[in-house]
C-alpha cells in the first residue's frame, strides 16, 4: 500500500554551512516498509542528502531506523520533520558526529571487558534522548547511567567505582531524567535500571542523590469535581450547564503537559467552557526540570524558563497547566527562571481547574490568589 509523506528534512553541511536550513519533500512510498526505506528513498531523489546509520528524530522524538512506516504514522501521522540525534553535532544533514558518546565508555573501560563495548554502542539512542544533553554537553547521559547500571550486576566486585563514576556530582545519574516522548520504545527496564543505579550510590555516596524539591499542591480550596458534585467523567456536561461569568474569548492559552500523555478531560471541558483558544506548545512535553532543582537549582530554573519564554513569544497569555506539581517551578520560582535565561518573565500559571473556576466567577474558589505571579487579568 503507497502511502503519500511529506517530509521536512534538517540540512547542514559541516564543512560549507554557517547555519543549518530545511528542505521539504513529498514522497510516495509503500507503507508497508520502514523508516529507513522511506529515508533510503529519498536519497534516491536527492542524492546529496546525508544519512545516519543509527537513527533520527521524528517530530522531536529519537528513534531507530527500523520502525515500521505503520508504527511512525500511528505516532506521528505522514507529515514528518526529520533531524539528526543531536543537531549540535551535525555533520551532513542527518549525520553526526559521535565522538562525544564512544568516548563514555572509556570511562569505565578499567572495570569492564572489551566486548562489553558492541553492547555500549547499541544504547546510542538513549544517549541523544537524553534531555539535559540540550543545556549541558558534558552529562553522562542515559545510555551511560543504564550500562552502569548493567555492568555493576555483571561485574559486581567493581560496583564501588562504576557507582563513584556514574554519579559525578555535575554530570552523573543524579541528572537521568524520565524518556517519555524523548525516545520511541525505550528498554523496558530503563528506569528500574536507573533505579537500582541509584540505590546503589545512595549506600556508598549518599549525599550525592538528593530529595527532590517539595512540589507545589492544588492551592484550589475545593475540586472541580466537587464544586460540580460530579466525578472526572462528568465535569464537562457539568460544566456545560453552568453560567459563564468570565469569557476567555480572545485570550490564548499555552498548554503545557510534562510527562502527561494528552488533555485530561478537566482540561479539555476547562478549554471549551471558557472559551480561550489552546495553544499546544512545542516543548508541551518538555521536563520542567524540577526533578533536578535540587542538584543544579540553575539549570532547573533554565529548563522552565525555557518553556515560559517559548509559550511568551508564542503569544500566549498565561500557560496552562493539569498538574498544580507545576506551578513548583513555573509560579513559584519563576524569579529564578527569568535570572536563568537572562529575560524578564511576568507569566501567569493556571491549571486547568483554576481556569474554569475563573471563568466561573469563583476566584476565591480557584485559589488563583495565593501564586506568586498573579494573572492580571482577573475580574474585579
Amino acid at each position: 500500500m503507497m502511502r503519500t509523506f511529506s517530509l521536512t528534512l534538517f540540512r547542514f553541511d559541516a564543512t560549507t554551512d554557517y547555519l543549518p536550513y530545511t528542505t521539504k519533500y513529498t514522497l510516495e512510498h509503500d507503507y508497508s516498509q520502514t523508516l529507513k526505506d522511506l529515508l533510503d528513498a529519498l536519497k534516491q531523489k536527492d542524492v546529496l542528502v546525508g544519512l545516519s546509520e543509527d537513527g533520527v528524530r521524528v517530530n522531536g522524538t529519537v528513534t531507530g531506523l527500523n520502525v515500521s512506516l505503520v508504527d511512525i504514522v500511528a505516532s506521528f501521522g505522514q507529515e514528518l520533520f526529520i533531524e539528526p540525534l543531536s543537531t549540535k553535532r551535525a555533520v551532513k544533514d542527518l549525520r553526526i558526529d559521535k565522538e562525544d558518546f564512544l568516548e563514555r565508555f572509556d570511562l569505565l573501560a578499567p572495570y569492564v571487558e572489551k566486548a562489553d563495548r558492541e553492547f555500549f554502542q547499541t544504547l546510542i539512542l538513549l544517549h541523544y534522548a537524553t534531555p539535559v544533553l540540550k543545556y549541558n554537553g558534558n552529562i553522562l547521559g542515559s545510555a551511560f547511567y543504564y550500562f552502569s547500571a548493567k555492568m555493576i550486576q555483571k561485574y559486581p566486585k567493581f560496583e564501588v567505582q562504576i557507582a563513584d563514576i556514574a554519579s559525578e556530582p555535575t554530570s552523573g545519574v543524579q541528572y537521568h531524567l524520565p524518556l517519555d516522548f524523548k525516545l520511541y520504545n525505550p528498554p523496558e527496564d530503563l528506569e528500574s535500571q536507573i533505579d537500582s543505579l541509584k540505590k546503589v550510590v545512595k549506600r556508598h555516596f549518599p549525599n550525592r542523590i538528593k530529595d527532590s524539591i517539595a512540589l507545589a499542591q492544588n492551592p484550589a480550596t475545593t475540586s472541580l469535581e466537587t464544586f460540580l458534585n460530579t466525578d472526572p467523567n462528568g465535569v464537562q456536561e457539568a460544566l456545560s450547564s453552568r453560567t459563564l461569568k468570565h469569557s476567555f474569548a480572545g485570550f490564548k492559552g499555552g498548554v503545557y503537559l510534562g510527562n502527561l500523555p494528552s488533555v485530561s478531560s478537566n482540561m479539555e471541558a476547562a478549554i471549551a467552557f471558557s472559551g480561550v483558544e489552546a495553544f499546544m506548545l512545542p516543548s508541551t512535553h518538555d521536563s520542567d526540570g524540577a526533578a533536578l532543582f535540587a542538584h543544579d537549582p540553575k539549570l532547573a530554573a533554565t529548563m522552565a524558563g525555557a518553556i515560559l519564554l517559548e509559550a511568551f513569544d508564542n503569544g500566549c497569555d498565561f500557560l496552562l497547566v493539569d498538574d498544580a506539581a507545576f506551578l513548583t517551578l513555573f509560579d513559584k520560582e519563576q524569579k529564578a527562571c527569568a535570572k536563568a535565561v537572562g529575560r524578564t518573565i511576568n507569566f501567569p500559571i493556571l491549571t486547568a481547574d483554576q481556569l474554569a473556576f475563573i471563568a466561573l466567577g469563583e476566584i476565591e474558589t480557584s485559589g488563583v490568589n495565593t501564586h506568586t505571579c498573579k494573572p492580571q487579568f482577573l475580574p474585579a
